[in-house]
């Protein structure tokens, strides 16, 4: 029991190089910056007074709970009246921000968590699978160090540790969320769509016009339907596996490759999970080897560089005579 009680412990509370978690922190700041711009025309259809469910008519219950909506906490609902419904749209543009920046990074996760929580709280109609995996991400958000390096918090302090141990706790239940994720969805899954044991469920999907986006409608049925089968099992086995393999220095890479492959053909032939999809992919960052965080800001860095260089300088010149 000592010798589990050490290994605990050292993962919970051990040194952890932080690089991951800030090229997490950025992707996750940018895709709900995306999200939040693309909402923009609907967002008073969605989350106004007056829109898809009024403040005014309380009768819509949740087929999950049966609670009303007024019973669920929103800042649509707590400001209505008082705040006009799109300063919450800057509110959260700015955090988003601020999250990408690492400026009060803790802070901005905080606010960007109230934020989605309210949405869905206010139009669970609208709710899509990304809000979810956003509201559970930013939860752990507020506690992990994602803003120790590559951030306007670290430069605030003494410096930039290479590991850190502050809050490293919070770090590994973003991570143990993150694979719980595909280790509660598959068994639910396979239970309840047979299509996937036998094979079908690539098939079924790209066939149907409310998911498939139609790009490739003979993949379901190439090579007498053995591709959409072998298909089917493979989102089946990294689906199983990948959460294991992830925590295994020697085969991560091969896990996130093959949960980032899946979730980009997912994003790319399906109708309307390309957010979530997105998601899944910024959240194997919790994972990925501290090199390749290394390798991605470099590159963050020479294009910064580019962008700068190619912007003319705003010294002004000598005055003519």
């Amino acid at each position: 029991m000592t010798a589990v009680r050490r290994r605990l412990a050292a993962f919970f509370f051990g040194p952890l190089d932080p690089r991951p978690l800030a090229m997490f922190r950025i992707f996750l700041g940018v895709e709900i910056l995306l999200h939040y711009l693309l909402l923009f025309p609907h967002w008073r259809r969605f989350y106004g007074r007056d829109g898809m469910l009024s403040l005014d008519v309380p009768t819509f219950t949740l087929a999950a709970t049966g609670v009303p909506p007024e019973d669920w906490w929103s800042v649509f609902r707590l400001g209505d009246g008082v705040v006009p419904v799109h300063l919450w749209w800057v509110v959260g543009v700015v955090a988003a921000l601020a999250l990408i920046v690492g400026r009060a990074s803790r802070l901005a996760a905080l606010v960007l968590w109230v934020m989605v929580s309210s949405a869905i709280h206010r139009n669970p109609a609208v709710v899509n699978g990304e809000e979810v995996v956003f509201r559970m991400l930013l939860f752990w958000s507020m506690f992990a160090p994602l803003g120790a390096v590559w951030a306007q918090d670290a430069r605030a302090g003494a410096g930039t540790p290479p590991r850190v141990t502050a809050g490293v706790w919070a770090a590994r239940c973003l991570q143990i969320n993150f694979v719980l994720i595909y280790l509660i969805s598959l068994p639910n899954k396979l239970v309840d769509d047979p299509a996937w044991l036998t094979g079908e469920a690539i098939y079924l999907a790209l066939a149907s016009d409310l998911w498939s986006r139609g790009l490739w409608p003979a993949a379901g049925w190439a090579l007498d339907g053995w591709l959409s089968r072998l298909a089917a099992w493979g989102t089946i086995a990294v689906e199983g596996l990948a959460p294991w393999l992830v925590w295994w220095p020697r085969t991560a890479p091969f896990a996130i490759a093959a949960l980032v492959a899946l979730h980009v053909g997912i994003a790319i032939t399906l109708n309307g999970v390309a957010f979530f999809s997105l998601s899944m992919v910024v959240g194997c960052w919790l994972f990925a080897p501290p090199a390749w965080a290394a390798r991605v800001w470099l590159v963050l860095g020479g294009v910064r560089r580019a962008v700068g260089t190619a912007v003319p300088s705003r010294t002004p010149g000598p005055e003519r005579a």
